[in-house]
């Protein structure tokens, strides 16, 4: 079974994050923790990691994109 990940809210008052850097790509392995993606605020940048291990099936946003908040990226 396929597990969405969200784009978290990384501040009260952030509503979008710029996905800057995927780290692993449709296709790849994944085991909980590794780190997928580098996300931006507009005052710096987080590490997003896999809540769970599995394979990537799909990513929903090109790098650049502006993404709201509790959106499903993957």
């Amino acid at each position: 079974m396929a597990t969405p990940v969200e784009l978290p809210q990384l501040g009260n008052t952030v509503e979008e994050c710029i996905i800057t850097r995927w780290v692993k790509r449709e296709g790849q392995v994944v085991a909980a923790g590794d780190i997928i993606a580098e996300i931006e605020t507009d005052k710096t940048t987080f590490e997003l990691t896999a809540p769970v291990s599995g394979t990537i099936l799909s990513t929903f946003f090109d790098e650049g994109a502006l993404v709201p908040v509790f959106t499903n990226i993957l």
